[in-house]
């Protein structure tokens, strides 16, 4: 009789014990999934000026991603040819749509041509594919006194 009443006693403490989600799953954050650090691609980069390629920027590329304040934004840190003469990075921030983002807080960037410099409307669109893949396209054009100057570059990265 003993035994009985420890067992049931045991059971109906474990039965107890266990933490009920009162019908709700726990919600995951879709941001978590994309957070890290994406190397190993590069950038690839045309200017042009009206049809003519006038530069043809490239090279390395380490993309560190992260969660913004607010949910569905990430933000997205970019170091350009690190450890080169021409290392910049660049920090913005991106709203996902799913596997998609699109960059929110750049409105223009600068193309130079020669000895002048151009404010242009800029875009940035890109895609986690696969999971573990960023692929991030930017375009800024601009008419300048009747000829299209464009500037278009494509950035890739891998996870870590």
């Amino acid at each position: 009789m003993k035994r009985s009443f420890l067992f049931f006693a045991l059971f109906l403490g474990l039965l107890t014990s266990c933490k009920q989600l009162s019908g709700k799953e726990a919600e995951v954050d879709p941001r978590d999934q994309y957070i890290g650090v994406y190397d190993d691609g590069g950038y690839t980069g045309q200017v042009f000026i009206g049809s003519i390629v006038s530069e043809r920027p490239s090279g390395t590329v380490t993309i560190t991603v992260g969660k913004a304040a607010a949910p569905k934004e990430l933000t997205m840190s970019f170091l350009y040819n690190k450890g080169k003469q021409f290392e910049y990075t660049e920090k913005l921030t991106a709203e996902l749509d799913g596997t998609k983002f699109t960059i929110i807080d750049k409105k223009s960037e600068q193309i130079t041509v020669g000895v002048t410099t151009i404010d242009a409307p800029y875009q940035g669109k890109g895609e986690f594919a696969d999971g573990t893949k960023f692929a991030m396209t930017t375009s800024s054009e601009k008419d300048q006194s009747g000829t299209i100057v464009k500037k278009v570059l494509g950035i890739t990265g891998f996870k870590k």
